[in-house]
């Protein structure tokens, strides 16, 4: 079966299956920052340098988070901002994840790769966004906001990475067929895109605010 494609015999019957499938891949990811940073790793960078470069690319600050907080004991605050999540895992495990993080570069003539960036770009759009916000009301943490509004995207990342053909189709029963979302998904997908989302987020170890 293709990474990019679910095909109908091989389609999931329900959320959870769903979940197991698309938490099976791995997500390419479409920039070059990692292979940057790798090289100024030993120049005593501080991690907040570091976690700055690395923000503009939002897939491999989430396999840092995710990685960061895989091991912590249940209960235990999880890391909340991509420093403190290297920190935790130290330059060498970070290099490591850099390394067999796949790279795939953006092509125009390539379906998938624009879906997989437009929504790429909105999870960056909702960080920028809810860190504005925080700042104006002074009411949280500006960066606890930013990774989390970044990081509840992530479900999305799969589904229009994994499954473009099928999210595509539910796109158009809505839009060109003006069918409600939920049925749309319920008779495209076998679910709603929320269950799957739901049952994505129980698997993942993101920041609590994603949850």
């Amino acid at each position: 079966m293709s990474d990019t494609q679910i095909h109908n015999a091989k389609m999931p019957e329900n959320a959870e299956s769903w979940a197991q499938l698309l938490l099976s891949k791995t997500l390419p990811s479409p920039f070059r920052l990692g292979a940057i940073v790798t090289n100024t790793l030993n120049k005593n960078q501080s991690y907040q340098k570091i976690a700055a470069q690395l923000s503009h690319d939002p897939v491999l600050s989430f396999y840092i988070m995710n990685e960061a907080n895989r091991g912590r004991p249940k209960g235990n605050p999880t890391s909340k901002t991509l420093d403190h999540a290297i920190s935790m895992i130290g330059t060498d495990e970070l290099k490591r994840l850099i390394k067999g993080l796949p790279h795939k570069a953006p092509s125009n003539a390539d379906i998938t790769s624009y879906y997989y960036l437009r929504v790429l770009s909105s999870s960056l759009y909702a960080a920028h966004l809810g860190r504005s916000i925080a700042q104006i009301k002074k009411q949280a943490n500006p960066e606890d906001i930013y990774w989390s509004s970044m990081f509840l995207g992530v479900p999305l990342w799969y589904l229009w990475r994994i499954a473009t053909p099928e999210m595509r189709l539910v796109r158009y029963a809505i839009r060109s067929n003006f069918k409600a979302a939920k049925q749309a998904e319920r008779e495209i997908l076998n679910c709603t895109v929320m269950e799957i989302c739901q049952h994505m987020a129980q698997q993942m170890h993101l920041p609590d605010l994603t949850r």
